[in-house]
């Protein structure tokens, strides 16, 4: 349009020239000069171009609305080709996705819906457009605090409190909560989140807003009488009317004495001794009775014995005569037991006895058998005392077996199959060998031995079994016993890998223990280890559980052989970690990711683990166990503490979601960071237990890497 313009101006200089130059002529103009002619005036310029709308700016390009309802006033100016601005221009608008923002006729914008929509300006062909967000907070995520938490007495309150976060982890304040207990029988929540105690147990309280839910594990354990111990445990009172005065000692749950444990006392037999409600016994005929002390449903006893000291024994012969004419024959013994004061002792322990029971048995009623022709004596003793009488057995007949021996009289077969030969003695009533008595052999098990007709014993399975050899009526016996000897032993795994990749995940392991002769042993002993428990666990059966990330070998061992097989857990962790971690007030990790613990008001700066520090580990705070921070007590400040395990932790985006940092845990220790240098913010975390409190704890301040 400009060179237009000067193009007709320059037009419009030349005719002007030319109209002077033609009006001067060159001289004086006279009469005789020709009447000059009219000039013909300049053409107009032509007129500039229409301006047309070529582009709409609007303003603002993008805004977020942070709640539904909520409005911005958006602008457009509209500038033509030569980029200036159009007044006047008829503008439209229109909204991408009115279900998220509509916009009015004059660019009001109005939030609908949470999401984005593309707000157009429309003048003509140009048009320009704005980005709008519809962000109104929604509540994502809910958490109780604390976690945990135990009452150690009925009527005891905790107070919980839930925190309701937005989408964006922002706490959003004014939300309904409402509390429950899974038990009201352990524990009731008001409506407030206060927790009281009701009974033993273990209960969950949930807070619930809207859909969302979280839960705190509440314990109930209030001191009850679990074990009650009496002393002494047992005691003999020699004489009736004898007082003995016990002691019951009531311990809880926690193994603590309970001093003002209310204790009922009673006795089992009061014919034999009675017992005061102070637990003062009293003797009052021979005999044994249980003394009871119980507290609660925990109960103890003490064997109380009533037994008057005898002073002396009598031993009287029923019959009248001591001398039994035939085999077999029998003969009744009776006995009275005095004490010191004479006085007859009712039902005294008495002990009968025969100086030859191959000439008379006497059981221990006193009642005497023939069994071989002599003389022997018969002896009844109680305490100290004793008295006897002489009998004799007169009996002239043929050898008849009456005693049977066997040689050896006990063995042990170390193998299936093994065998070992047994000889029978057979002797008469006069004690004389019976060389060609028959003899029948028997097995008592033959599942775990069997014996031949000639005495040959052979091992079948693990056990014991008594091998008889009988002649007549008299038999002998000899105790066999097969317990195979392991030589070998096997661990198979009943899977086809020993990696472990969540925690509490199990793996079968079986074994075969064999014998010398490779026979294989059945119900073998196995005793099943972990080398570490903090990775797995192995029970009786050979049945392994995940704990923690790590290696750890399970052993298998059988007498004295034993295998082994090597298992790794690797728990690999795909989500953030939402538990709450209370910080842990003196434990700071530095910029070079070193620990800094400060201990009794000394600083100390740990760049490996915790318990390699020498300062440390020289009792500044109380000498550290070889296992680490585990039931460790400050010696300056009395705490105890055990970090079950500590881990490091990474956020990318500066705190909002944290993953543990792989190969930094450690069990029962705290390290300074030694992971990849990989960008973002690191804090430590872990679960310790202080002063009888378990909670997840992380380090007071956190440190970065930047990228």
């Amino acid at each position: 349009m400009i060179r237009t313009y000067s193009r007709a101006f320059a037009m419009v200089l030349i005719s002007m020239s030319f109209m002077i130059l033609t009006g001067c002529g060159g001289g004086d103009s006279g009469p005789t000069s020709p009447t000059p002619s009219t000039p013909t005036p300049p053409a107009p310029p032509a007129p500039p171009p229409t301006p047309v709308a070529t582009s709409i700016a609007v303003t603002p390009a993008s805004h977020t609305l942070s709640a539904i309802g909520a409005t911005v006033q958006l602008s457009a100016t509209v500038r033509d080709q030569n980029n200036n601005p159009m007044s006047g221009q008829t503008v439209n608008w229109n909204s991408s996705n009115t279900a998220v923002a509509t916009v009015s006729g004059s660019g009001l914008v109005t939030a609908v819906s949470n999401g984005t929509a593309q707000i157009t300006a429309r003048s003509g062909n140009a048009s320009g457009t704005a980005n709008i967000t519809v962000a109104e907070p929604v509540p994502t995520r809910i958490t109780v605090t604390p976690s945990s938490h135990t009452l150690e007495a009925i009527g005891a309150t905790v107070q919980l409190s839930a925190t309701v976060r937005d989408q964006r982890n922002n706490v959003m304040s004014g939300q309904t909560i409402t509390w429950s207990s899974g038990d009201e029988a352990v524990a009731t929540v008001s409506a407030t989140g206060l927790v009281t105690a009701v009974a033993n147990g273990m209960t969950e309280i949930t807070a619930k807003s809207g859909s969302l839910t979280s839960s705190a594990e509440i314990t109930v354990s209030e001191p009850v009488p679990t074990t009650v111990t009496i002393e002494p445990a047992s005691h003999t009172l020699e004489a009736i009317g004898d007082t003995l005065q016990l002691a019951a000692v009531v311990l809880d749950q926690y193994e603590n004495a309970m001093a003002d444990a209310a204790v009922t006392w009673s006795s089992g037999d009061e014919a034999v001794a009675t017992v005061d409600e102070d637990g003062l016994v009293t003797a009052v005929d021979n005999g044994m009775a249980d003394i009871t002390a119980q507290a609660g449903d925990a109960m103890g006893s003490a064997a109380i014995t009533v037994a008057q000291a005898p002073a002396s024994v009598t031993v009287a012969v029923e019959s009248g005569t001591t001398t039994l004419a035939a085999i077999g024959q029998t003969l009744q013994l009776t006995v009275s037991v005095s004490d010191a004061n004479d006085h007859p002792i009712a039902e005294p322990a008495v002990t009968w006895t025969s100086s030859d029971e191959a000439v008379v048995t006497v059981d221990q009623d006193g009642l005497v058998t023939a069994v071989g022709n002599g003389m022997a004596d018969v002896v009844a003793t109680a305490g100290d005392v004793s008295d006897m009488v002489s009998i004799t057995v007169m009996e002239t007949s043929e050898p008849v077996a009456t005693t049977v021996m066997i040689d050896p009289a006990s063995h042990t077969l170390e193998a299936i199959g093994e065998t070992v030969q047994l000889a029978a003695v057979v002797l008469d009533q006069d004690e004389n060998v019976m060389a060609d008595a028959a003899v029948t052999w028997s097995s008592g098990d033959e599942a775990v031995a069997t014996v031949d007709a000639d005495g040959l014993v052979t091992a079948v399975d693990n056990g014991m079994a008594d091998i008889a050899a009988q002649s007549g009526d008299a038999v002998g016996s000899a105790a066999i016993t097969v317990a195979q000897v392991p030589a070998g032993i096997s661990i198979d795994v009943d899977a086809e890998a020993t990696t472990l990749t969540e925690v509490g995940q199990t793996l079968q392991l079986m074994v075969t223990v064999s014998d010398a002769n490779d026979a294989p042993i059945s119900e073998p002993a196995v005793m099943w280890t972990s080398s570490d428990v903090a990775v797995v666990t192995v029970d009786g059966d050979g049945l392994v559980t995940a704990v923690g990330n790590g290696m750890a070998d399970v052993e298998a061992t059988a007498g004295d052989v034993s295998d082994m097989v090597s298992i790794t857990v690797m728990v690999m962790v795909d989500e953030g970690d939402t538990r709450e971690y209370t910080p842990w007030v003196g434990v700071r990790v530095n910029d070079s990711g070193n620990l800094v613990f400060s201990v009794s008001g000394i600083g100390i700066e740990v760049t490996g683990c915790f318990t390699e520090n020498p300062i440390i580990r020289s009792g500044i705070a109380g000498a550290l166990p070889p296992e680490g921070i585990k039931d460790w007590t400050n010696t300056f400040t009395g705490d105890t503490l055990t970090i079950h395990f500590s881990i490091w932790q990474r956020s990318e985006d500066m705190g909002g979601t944290w993953n543990d940092v792989e190969d930094t845990r450690v069990e029962y220790n705290a390290c300074a960071y030694d992971g990849p240098d990989v960008a973002g913010e690191y804090r430590l975390v872990g679960e310790i237990t202080l002063n009888g409190e378990t909670e997840f704890r992380r380090s007071e301040n956190t440190f970065t890497i930047d990228p």
